[in-house]
């Protein structure tokens, strides 16, 4: 955009024939930001422009899905790719038993979990050690999810996980 397209005074572009267009997401900008800072301010936490920016790169991550492919693709450097390919391929199994991919992390309750867990063992006739790997992938995206302020709560705390029995 060039500078004689700025207005320093207004805080947006002008003659232009995209201004509208510009100013639209530049308005929008400003306000996503200025919620996560008010997202900051209320929980007390200490914060900085670094996390401001990273909260603002992950975007509305409310969808356990769309949570997932940002974690996969952030974590790429960061954990083995088997372990991405896992998280994956585990979340494919959530999205046929759901039939979509619209499941937020609100509509995931311990009585969601167990619902799955029985569809997995009784429909699926997976094992259950191999089900317990499945919704442990539900569970990492539950703790990084909060981890990142994404969600504010935890529902594997009233759920009751599968003892994995040892081969």
């Amino acid at each position: 955009l060039p500078v004689k397209n700025w207005s320093d005074v207004n805080e947006q572009v002008v003659n232009h024939p995209m201004a509208d267009t510009h100013n639209t997401k530049i308005l929008n900008t400003k306000k996503d930001i200025s919620d996560i800072i008010l997202k900051h301010i209320h929980s007390k936490r200490n914060f900085t422009a670094s996390t401001i920016k990273a909260d603002y790169e992950a975007g509305n991550l409310t969808n356990i899905f769309d949570f997932s492919d940002w974690y996969c693709t952030t974590m790429v450097n960061k954990r083995d790719e088997e372990t991405i390919e896992n998280i994956k391929k585990h979340m494919r199994k959530l999205e046929l038993y759901r039939g979509s991919r619209n499941l937020n992390f609100q509509d995931i309750d311990a009585n969601f979990l167990t619902k799955y867990e029985t569809y997995l063992i009784k429909d699926e006739k997976l094992a259950n050690n191999y089900v317990q790997l499945l919704i442990r992938a539900i569970r990492r995206l539950f703790t990084e999810a909060k981890k990142k302020r994404i969600i504010d709560f935890y529902p594997f705390g009233e759920y009751e996980m599968l003892t994995y029995i040892a081969p």
